[in-house]
């Protein structure tokens, strides 16, 4: 599983890669295990972990979003590039822009695992409540 530092720097890298209008990313990863029992013996025993990649660019009135799911080296590369894409095309209505940010330098959000209803944010005093899992 990787660490909330190495999810936070990601997160920052992708967003150090903005260059014009405003950018949210979201990192994620998720372990999940299951053991199937019959006749009192393990019958099967599964474990998965992968990761998500989300990222939401707001530019001259026009968002996009970009997803992709996987550890590899160009997932974030591939996220920006699936998010500019979207933005692009879509027409410019009224966005409504991005939440300011907060936290430590403005950037970065995380929740320890065990934790899915708890952020934290760096360099804050107290946690902050919400409804998400380990997320950056």
């Amino acid at each position: 599983m990787t660490d909330d530092q190495e999810l936070l720097g990601i997160g920052e890298r992708a967003l150090a890669r903005v260059d014009h209008g405003e950018a949210e990313v979201m990192v994620v990863d998720e372990r999940s295990e299951l053991t199937r029992f019959a006749g009192n013996e393990i019958h099967q025993s599964v474990a998965e972990q992968f990761r998500f990649i989300r990222v939401r660019l707001v530019h001259d009135g026009r968002t996009g979003v970009g997803e992709v799911r996987g550890h590899g080296a160009d997932a974030v590369e591939r996220a920006m590039t699936a998010a500019e894409e979207s933005r692009r095309v879509t027409t410019a209505p009224d966005a409504s822009p991005l939440p300011p940010p907060d936290g430590a330098g403005g950037r970065g959000a995380f929740a320890q695992q065990g934790q899915p209803d708890r952020i934290k944010r760096p360099g804050a005093g107290a946690d902050h409540e919400q409804q998400r899992g380990r997320c950056l």
